[in-house]
């Protein structure tokens, strides 16, 4: 479902467009109109830590080492 997050959104009605924001957005979103910002206070884990596996794919698929126990850490209870 993450890797069709956008296709999602730009076929989604309004209901569904609120359920996908509220998943990748539990706390919502706001905009800041003095700095013409659009900021959230928190990102849902799952897709906050896509960036972070991606880029240990990315060292794997180079042939760079990668310390798995690094993982363990990003598995909340």
């Amino acid at each position: 479902m993450s890797s069709n997050l956008s296709e999602l959104w730009a076929s989604g009605d309004l209901p569904q467009k609120k359920k996908i924001q509220s998943l990748v957005f539990p706390s919502g979103i706001g905009y800041d109109k003095l700095k013409g910002r659009v900021q959230t206070k928190k990102v849902n884990s799952i897709f906050s830590s896509i960036p972070l596996i991606t880029k240990d794919l990315m060292k794997i698929k180079s042939g760079e080492l990668v310390n798995f126990n690094q993982f363990s850490a990003r598995v909340t209870p």
